[in-house]
């Protein structure tokens, strides 16, 4: 199982897909298809087998990562 988070959604015209920044500091670049329904960027995410679910923490996540980025610009 790796965590991760959405870092861009990008689209050509034809597909869409998703970069996934994940704790390992890798990249893993998915159809957007694959995605849980009505993911976006900033969510943390999670992927087991291959199989990617949205960490049932995000929000929480969220905030806490926009209040440190508040912190770090102040």
């Amino acid at each position: 199982m790796l965590k991760g988070f959405v870092s861009s959604i990008s689209s050509d015209g034809e597909v869409t897909t998703a970069v996934i920044v994940l704790e390992n500091q890798s990249t893993y670049i998915v159809p957007i298809e694959m995605l849980p329904r009505n993911i976006e960027i900033d969510d943390f995410v999670i992927i087991d087998n291959g199989v990617v679910s949205i960490d049932p923490e995000t929000d929480d996540k969220k905030e806490l990562l926009r209040s440190v980025l508040e912190n770090i610009l102040k």
